[in-house]
C-alpha cells in the first residue's frame, strides 16, 4: 500500500507535467522574489499612506490587463493547443485575431479611463490620483500586451522563454527601484512611473521572443470563422473575466473609499506576503491548461483528478507553517508599521490554500466545454463580493477585506469543483470513448 502511493507521488513528480510546471515555478519563484524584493524597498522607503497609492495604481493596472483579456487568453491557448500538431494555418488566424482583440480593446480603454479619470479619482478618494491614474494606463495596456506574449509562448508550451522573460522584467523593476533608492529619489510619483513603465517594456522584450509570422502574413482560414469559434468558446468566459476581475480588486478600492490609502497599504503588505500561493497556482494552471484541453477520455478525467487531489494536498501540508510564523514574516520583512497586516495575511494565506486544492481540477471546466457554469458561479461571486466587502471593510476595515476574500474565494472554486465531479461521473459512453 504504502509503496504504491510512493510510485505514483514518485511518477508525478517526474512526468512531463511537473517538469513544465517546475520550470514555470521555478520562473515565478525567481521573479516573484525579485518583485518581493522592489516591494519592500518601496514599502518601508514610501510607509503605508503612499504605499496605499502605489497599490490602487497597481491594482487599476490588474483590473486593465483583465478586462483586456476577457477570456480571450484561455481560448486561444485552448485551440491553439490543439491546432498547432495538425492545423498551423488555424492556429495562425486565431492568434492574429487575438493580437488584434488586446490591442483593440486596450485602446479603447485607455481613451475611457482618459475620459473619466477625474470622476475615478474620486471615488478611489480624491484628486490626489488623477496623475497615479493616468500612468496606471499605460501600465495597463502595457501589461495586457506582456500578457498575450505569454499566451503565445504557452499554447506553443515554450515555458522555459515564458520564466526567463518573467524574471528579465522582474529584474529591470529590480534595477529601476535599486538605482531610485541609491540616488536618494525612490518618491511616490517616481515608483508609480517605474511600475507603469516595465510592463511596456516587457512587452516589447517579449515580442522578440515568440514567432511572429503569423501576424504578417494573411491565413487562409478567415478571422471570421476564428472569431466566431472563439467567441463561442469564451463567451462565458468573458463573463467569468469581467466578474473575476471587478471581485480580484475590489478590495483594493473599497478599502480606498471608505478607509483611505494607508488601510491599502497595510492591506496590500499583506496580500503581497501571501502571492507565494497565487504564484505556484499559476505555474500549475499555466501548465495544465494546454494538456487537460486534449483529453477526451473519463479515465483521463479521473486520472487528472486523483493525481491533482494528491499533488495540491502535499503542497498544502508543506505550506501550513508558514501561518504559524505569520508574525515573525510580516515584521522581518515590512517593519513593526505594518504590525497590522498579520491577521489579513493569514486569512488571505488560508484562502490560497484552498486555491491550491480546488483550482487545477476546475481546469476540466475548459476540456468539458461548460464554461457558462463558471461564469454563473463567477457573477454569484461578485454579487456576493460586492454584498460582504461593503459591509465587511466598513466594519473591520483590512480584516473584513481578507474575510471577504476568503469567503467568495471558497464559495466558486467548491463549486465549480462539485459540477467537475458531477460531470465526469456522469460522462456517457459516447463522449468517453
Amino acid at each position: 500500500m504504502i509503496k504504491n502511493y510512493y510510485l505514483k507521488i514518485k511518477k508525478l513528480f517526474f512526468s512531463k507535467t511537473a517538469r513544465y510546471s517546475g520550470i514555470v515555478f521555478v520562473g515565478n519563484i525567481v521573479a516573484a522574489g525579485l518583485g518581493f524584493l522592489s516591494m519592500v524597498i518601496v514599502s518601508r522607503v514610501l510607509g503605508p499612506y503612499n504605499f496605499g497609492i502605489l497599490s490602487i495604481v497597481m491594482a487599476v493596472i490588474a483590473v486593465i490587463n483583465g478586462l483586456t483579456d476577457f477570456g480571450i487568453g484561455t481560448g486561444v491557448v485552448r485551440f491553439s493547443s490543439l491546432y498547432l500538431e495538425n492545423n498551423q494555418d488555424r492556429a495562425d488566424a486565431l492568434m492574429k485575431l487575438a493580437f488584434n482583440l488586446e490591442i483593440i480593446i486596450g485602446v479603447l480603454i485607455v481613451i475611457f479611463g482618459l475620459i473619466f479619470v477625474h470622476p475615478l479619482a474620486n471615488l478611489l478618494g480624491g484628486e490626489y490620483l488623477v496623475f497615479p491614474l493616468k500612468l496606471a494606463l499605460l501600465g495597463g495596456l502595457g501589461l495586457s500586451m506582456s500578457a498575450y506574449v505569454n499566451m503565445i509562448m504557452q499554447a506553443y508550451q515554450k515555458f522555459l522563454k515564458f520564466s526567463l522573460l518573467a524574471i528579465g522584467v522582474a529584474f529591470l523593476k529590480l534595477a529601476g527601484i535599486g538605482i531610485l533608492f541609491v540616488l536618494s529619489i525612490l518618491s511616490l510619483n517616481n515608483a508609480v512611473i517605474l511600475y507603469a513603465v516595465i510592463p511596456v517594456i516587457g512587452f516589447i522584450i517579449g515580442f522578440f521572443l515568440i514567432p511572429k509570422k503569423f501576424l504578417w502574413q494573411k491565413p487562409q482560414t478567415s478571422q471570421k470563422e476564428v472569431f466566431i469559434e472563439l467567441f463561442h468558446f469564451s463567451k462565458w468566459l468573458m463573463v467569468s473575466f469581467l466578474a473575476t476581475t471587478i471581485i480580484g480588486r475590489l478590495d483594493i478600492f473599497l478599502l480606498s473609499h471608505f478607509r483611505g490609502s494607508e488601510q491599502v497599504g497595510i492591506y496590500a503588505a499583506a496580500f503581497q506576503l501571501s502571492l507565494f500561493l497565487p504564484l505556484l497556482l499559476g505555474a500549475i494552471i499555466t501548465v495544465l491548461i494546454p494538456r487537460v484541453s486534449k483529453f477526451t477520455k473519463k479515465e483521463e478525467f479521473i486520472s487528472f483528478i486523483k493525481k491533482s487531489l494528491l499533488g495540491s494536498t502535499l503542497i498544502v501540508l508543506i505550506m501550513l507553517p508558514i501561518l504559524i510564523f505569520a508574525k515573525q514574516f510580516i515584521l522581518l520583512i515590512f517593519g513593526s508599521k505594518y504590525e497590522n497586516s498579520i491577521l489579513p495575511f493569514q486569512i488571505l494565506f488560508v484562502n490560497f490554500l484552498i486555491a491550491i486544492m480546488a483550482n487545477p481540477i476546475c481546469t476540466i471546466i475548459y476540456a468539458l466545454n461548460k464554461t457558462k457554469i463558471t461564469a454563473f458561479i463567477n457573477i454569484i461571486q461578485l454579487l456576493l463580493g460586492i454584498v460582504l466587502f461593503y459591509f465587511l471593510i466598513q466594519n473591520f476595515g483590512t480584516v473584513g477585506a481578507a474575510l471577504g476574500q476568503l469567503s467568495i474565494g471558497t464559495i466558486g472554486p467548491l463549486a465549480v469543483v462539485g459540477y467537475v465531479f458531477w460531470a465526469v461521473n456522469n460522462l456517457d459512453n459516447k463522449y468517453s470513448n
